[in-house]
């Protein structure tokens, strides 16, 4: 897997944690509602500008499986304003 530079990056939230103490969060994330129909990966990355020393650099990132984005058949054939009463 490749993080690819350009990619949509969202920041959510920033963590500081004590060494060896882990954190674990649940986010819902919002697909933007343009994107092109297609296969996409969802991601995140820790320490990305390597500003925090450690012995393994290699395990700061990770992906999602494929999540696919399928076109909508929902087609608006017909707008009409609703009257004020």
């Amino acid at each position: 897997m490749q993080i690819i530079k350009g990619a949509t990056a969202i920041d959510f939230d920033s963590v500081q944690l004590p060494a060896g103490d882990v954190s674990a969060t649940t986010d819902l994330i919002q697909i933007p509602r343009r994107s092109p129909p297609g296969t996409y990966y969802l991601g995140t990355v820790i320490d990305f500008d390597e500003k925090i020393a450690e012995l393994d650099e290699t395990n700061n990132a990770l992906g999602s499986t494929a999540v696919t984005i399928a076109a909508s058949s929902l087609r608006i054939t017909t707008l009409r304003a609703a009257r004020r009463r």
